[in-house]
C-alpha cells in the first residue's frame, strides 16, 4: 500500500493521515460504499482531512466523484471528493470540499490516543460513501 512518501522518505501529503488501525486494539470504523443500485461494505483504514483510504473490493473506479457522509453525535460531516486511485486492496479518495464539520471531526480524532478515538468512533452513526 502507498504510505504517501517519495523515494528518498520525504511526505508529498499536505494533512497528515489518522490511523484508525493498530496492533491493539483494532478500531473498525465500517462505512457503506453505494455505486447506483449496489451496496458494498468498506473499512476506513486512514482518515485525513483532505482524503481517506477504503479497504473494499466494492464496485468503484478511478475518478468517480463521491459524497462522504460521517454522522457523529448527531452532527452530519460530509466531504466531496474523487477516487483518485484504486488498488486490489481498496481505493484513495481526495477530498476537495470537506465540510468545516468534517475537518473538525478529523482533527479530533488526530488529537487523541487510540482508546479516545475508539470511543469517539462508536458514536458514528452513519458512515456513507456515494457514488455520483
Amino acid at each position: 500500500m502507498y504510505d504517501g512518501n517519495v523515494g528518498d522518505g520525504s511526505e508529498r501529503r499536505k494533512y497528515p493521515r489518522v490511523p484508525l488501525t493498530a496492533d491493539a486494539p483494532v478500531i473498525h470504523l465500517r462505512i457503506e460504499l453505494l455505486v447506483g443500485d449496489l451496496v458494498a461494505e468498506a473499512q476506513v483504514i486512514n482518515i485525513a482531512e483532505e482524503g481517506m483510504f477504503l479497504a473494499t473490493k466494492g464496485p468503484i473506479e478511478r475518478s468517480v466523484a463521491v459524497e462522504v457522509e460521517l454522522v457523529s453525535d448527531g452532527t452530519s460531516c460530509i466531504a466531496h471528493g474523487t477516487v483518485v486511485w484504486k488498488t486490489d486492496a481498496g481505493i484513495g479518495l481526495r477530498l476537495t470540499k470537506p465540510s468545516d464539520e468534517y475537518r473538525e471531526f478529523v482533527q479530533r480524532l488526530a488529537a487523541v490516543d487510540l482508546d479516545e478515538r475508539w470511543e469517539m468512533l462508536k458514536k458514528v452513526s452513519l458512515a456513507q460513501v456515494r457514488a455520483q
